[in-house]
């Protein structure tokens, strides 16, 4: 995917191309000299899977800006790039699991007392009622 990667990206030399020229590069143009529309398509989806070929993203954009910099360092910036991309599901799902603890009401909430309104004269002091809180 490297050699893909790199054709694609010299190919499409605008640092602010959207994701539709990227597409445009490989299926009408045929940039990365498949054979046919299914493997173009195919490649696509996983670049834009692997790099996410959207200005958009700012790893995109960071990728973007030190590839044109640093041709040495180009194998070295897609496997980081692929890496963190491979790893986000992971993650995808457990922040989706947080929101929706958030969302949902907990079971233990439902066995707390619920809080006492402030009553000057109930305890002497603010931290009486305070400590229900």
């Amino acid at each position: 995917m490297l050699g893909e990667l790199r054709a694609l990206l010299s190919y499409v030399n605008n640092a602010e191309a959207a994701k539709t020229e990227y597409l445009k590069a490989i299926q009408t143009a045929n940039c990365l000299g498949k054979r046919s529309g299914k493997t173009r398509a195919l490649t696509f989806r996983h670049l834009a899977d692997l790099y996410a070929l959207d200005p958009s993203i700012l790893v995109f954009r960071a990728l973007r800006f030190f590839w044109q910099r640093d041709g040495d360092g180009q194998p070295l910036l897609a496997a980081l790039r692929a890496a963190m991309e491979a790893a986000a599901p992971g993650m995808k799902i457990a922040a989706m699991k947080a929101q929706r603890r958030l969302l949902q009401p907990s079971l233990s909430t439902n066995f707390l007392p619920s809080p006492r309104p402030f009553d000057p004269r109930r305890e002497g002091d603010v931290c009486g009622s305070l400590r229900w809180l």
